[in-house]
């Protein structure tokens, strides 16, 4: 928690109230904080990441580069998006896609095997497989 803290407190850090929460929750679940966020900058134009939705009035997740340590915020960001977007009454897949998530992101930022590309496309195809 101190980390998230020591993040907001910068005034040069923008970060939306949606990643805050998801860091939050991560942190409970007993993932690094510093091992998500210890990686290099990337770019945002990633077209596994531009998803569309049916309601046309809904925003797209805004994509934000917040310093060159925090490349997987957005994934985060885009993650809590779609799990926002699944039906509200159904609790259990939102708490499944949220454990799931978690978990391709602990594997990645553990094992450090995999590129962000591969982590868009593993978050990508699990929404696929979820959402539709």
């Amino acid at each position: 928690m101190n980390n998230i803290k020591e993040l907001t407190a910068n005034k040069n850090t923008i970060i939306h109230l949606e990643v805050l929460q998801q860091l939050q929750y991560l942190q409970k679940v007993n993932v690094s904080y510093n091992k998500i966020l210890d990686c290099s900058p990337l770019q945002f134009k990633n077209q596994h990441l531009d998803f569309k939705t049916n309601n046309q009035s809904k925003p797209k997740p805004k994509l934000i580069l917040i310093s060159k340590r925090m490349k997987n915020i957005f994934i985060l960001e885009v993650a809590v998006q779609r799990i926002n977007m699944l039906n509200k009454s159904n609790k259990a897949k939102q708490y499944k896609i949220q454990l799931q998530v978690k978990e391709i992101i602990q594997n990645t930022v553990y094992k450090q095997v995999q590129t962000t590309g591969q982590i868009a496309i593993a978050i990508q195809n699990l929404f696929s497989v979820n959402t539709m």
